[in-house]
C-alpha cells in the first residue's frame, strides 16, 4: 500500500565533521507501505578511514534495505536489528533512531501492528531531543500508516492530516516532500475506503505528483489505479468506463512489474481479478486471483490469501 522510500542520510558524518539534517529522495514504491531506508553516504570516500563498527553498521543497514525490497522481512528484521545493536553499542542515537524506524517498517510489514508501536514508541523518546525532531513527520507518518494498516480510518485520517501541505481545493502552491506525497497517498485511500470525496483527493494527489520533480513509476501506476477506482465507484458504469478502468489497471500493472515492486502487483493483480469477477469474466478472474495468491504468497500476506481463497471456492 505504501508502498517504500528510499532516504539518503549524513548519519555517520558528525564522526568527521558537524552533523546535518538527513534529506530525502525517492525511488518510488507504494503505499502501499513506507520504509526508512537510509543509506550512509556521508563518508564515501576512503572506507579504511572509517572505524570498523561504522562499516559493519552501514552494511547491515543495506542489507536491511537489499532484503526489505526484495519482501525477505525475516533477513531485513535480522540487518536491522544487527544494526541497531551495534548503534546500540557505541551510543549513536541517531543511529539507533534510524535502525528502530527501520524495524518498525518491517513490523508493518508483516502486519505485527503491535511491535511495530512499540518501536514508533521507542523512537519518540529519542525525537523528544531538539536534535531529532526533524524525524516526527516519518514517526507520525508511520502511526497513520499503522491505524490504516488495522482499518482504523478516522484515527489514521486525524494523524495524516496534520502531515499535509497547505491545498487550495485541489491544488498545491508548495512542492510537496516524500512524507506529505505518502500522506496525500494514504487520505485518499482512506477516501476511497469511506466513499467520501474520492474525486477531491484522487485531483490532490495527481497535483501533487505534478509538482514533485521526484516521479517514481510506483507514485505513478498508484494514481492510474485510484483514477481506475473512480471509474468503476458507481453501480452503473458504461462499457467506455469498463475499458478505460481495465487499461488503467492493466497499465499499472506493467509499471510495478516494471520497477518489481512486489506489494503493487499483488494488489493490482487483486484489483483487476476483482474486476473480472463483477464482469462475470470468470476465466480472467480466476487466473488473476491465482496470480495475485502467488505474489501474496511470497509476501506471507495471510488475510489476502484467505480472502482469495474464500472468494474462489464461492465461485466453484
Amino acid at each position: 500500500m505504501l508502498l517504500g522510500f528510499l532516504f539518503k542520510s549524513t548519519l555517520y558524518q558528525h564522526f568527521y565533521s558537524s552533523k546535518k539534517k538527513s534529506s530525502g529522495t525517492s525511488p518510488g514504491v507504494y503505499l502501499s507501505l513506507l520504509l526508512a531506508c537510509f543509506f550512509i553516504n556521508s563518508c564515501a570516500g576512503n572506507l579504511s578511514k572509517k572505524p570498523l563498527v561504522l562499516v559493519d553498521i552501514e552494511e547491515y543497514s543495506n542489507d536491511g534495505i537489499k532484503a526489505y525490497n526484495n519482501a525477505q522481512w525475516s533477513k531485513a528484521q535480522l540487518f536491522f536489528s544487527k544494526a541497531l545493536q551495534l548503534s546500540q553499542g557505541i551510543d549513536d542515537q541517531e543511529g539507533v533512531l534510524l535502525s528502530i524506524l527501520n524495524l518498525a517498517e518491517v513490523s508493518l510489514a508483516l502486519h505485527d501492528h503491535t511491535k511495530s508501536k512499540q518501536y514508533l514508541v521507542q523512537a519518540g523518546e529519542i525525537t523528544k531531543y531538539a536534535a531529532y525532531q526533524h524525524y516526527n513527520p516519518r514517526i507520525n507518518l508511520l502511526y497513520g500508516l499503522n491505524a490504516l494498516a488495522q482499518k482504523q480510518l478516522s484515527k489514521a485520517e486525524a494523524i495524516l492530516q496534520k502531515l499535509l501541505p497547505i491545498f487550495e481545493n485541489d491544488k498545491l502552491n508548495t512542492i510537496p516532500d516524500d512524507i506529505q506525497l505518502a500522506a496525500i497517498a494514504s487520505l485518499t485511500r482512506i477516501a476511497f475506503l469511506k466513499k467520501q470525496d474520492a474525486l477531491l483527493w484522487t485531483n490532490r494527489y495527481a497535483n501533487a505528483l505534478q509538482k514533485t520533480a521526484n516521479k517514481s513509476t510506483n507514485r505513478t501506476a498508484r494514481l492510474l489505479r485510484f483514477q481506475a477506482d473512480l471509474l468503476l465507484q458507481y453501480d452503473v458504469t458504461t462499457k467506455e468506463k469498463d475499458n478505460e478502468a481495465e487499461s488503467k489497471m492493466q497499465q499499472a500493472l506493467l509499471l510495478y512489474k516494471e520497477n518489481l515492486s512486489r506489494a503493487g502487483t499483488a494488489a493490482t493483480l487483486f484489483e483487476l481479478a476483482q474486476f473480472y469477477r463483477k464482469k462475470h469474466r470468470w476465466q480472467e478472474m480466476q487466473d488473476y486471483f491465482n496470480r495475485s495468491k502467488a505474489v501474496y504468497s511470497f509476501l506471507k500476506n495471510t488475510e489476502k490469501l484467505e480472502l482469495i481463497t474464500e472468494i474462489l471456492a464461492q465461485q466453484k
